[in-house]
């Protein structure tokens, strides 16, 4: 979403509904705007993810087929999981355990070298998070298949991240069409 100027009123909304849900909002370069979903995690989250977005932006368009890719950028070594939730309400996971090196923004575009990531149907919002832990999650303790909704959504990722004393989430979205 881009924001030129900020109404005192909005300023003071966006303010009291952050102290309200927990969250911290960030405003990136003075026109983006970034919800950090910290307060919603049952966990204490680090500041590790620095930047994740789509190559093409936040909130930017894709057809379903093209490629997609990720600009991530974390100030320490670690593993990402990206996982997603549609405009069904149903939860995917892109990747699990993707490394990354700290220090430097890197560009994710598949699991691995000889895969690429494509978007798929539904059509409307995909919300994509980024979640951070210094090693390798464990893939049996967490299924993100079958999962519907924005809390179960949470409620699996908390899960995941528990065992790790370095955790961390950063949401971004497209628009599928």
């Amino acid at each position: 979403m881009m924001i030129r100027k900020l109404h005192p009123a909005l300023l003071a909304f966006i303010a009291l509904a952050t102290l309200l849900a927990g969250c911290t909002v960030y405003f990136d370069d003075g026109t983006s705007f970034r919800m950090r979903i910290q307060g919603t995690f049952g966990v204490q989250l680090s500041n590790v993810i620095e930047r994740f977005e789509p190559t093409r932006g936040h909130g930017s368009s894709y057809r379903v087929g093209e490629e997609i890719a990720f600009n991530v950028r974390t100030n320490r070594d670690g593993y990402l999981t990206l996982s997603t939730i549609n405009s069904d309400g149903r939860v995917d996971t892109f990747v699990r355990n993707i490394y990354v090196r700290g220090g430097r923004t890197v560009t994710i575009d598949g699991p691995d070298a000889r895969h690429i990531f494509r978007v798929k149907p539904p059509r409307g919002t995909l919300r994509i998070r980024a979640s951070f832990t210094p090693s390798r999650t464990d893939t049996s303790r967490v299924s993100y298949a079958g999962i519907r909704g924005e809390e179960a959504w949470t409620e699996s990722i908390t899960v995941e991240l528990r065992p790790h004393d370095v955790r961390d989430v950063r949401e971004t979205y497209i628009r599928v069409r």
